[in-house]
């Protein structure tokens, strides 16, 4: 789901792991996927498989 609902928190939408990808993507600059998927699990408090990336 993009959006948080009852079911969905709020750390576990794409908007909230967007961000955290952007912010990646900004302070890294151009990353391959395989990169990006890396930083973004180092950084997340929780795993993130690359359907949600």
């Amino acid at each position: 789901m993009i959006m948080p609902t009852k079911i969905i928190q709020p750390v576990d939408s794409l908007i909230v792991i967007g961000s955290c990808v952007l912010k990646l993507l900004a302070e890294h600059g151009q990353l391959s996927v395989d990169d990006l998927l890396d930083k973004v699990n180092k950084t997340y408090h929780k795993p993130i498989s690359i359907d949600k990336l």
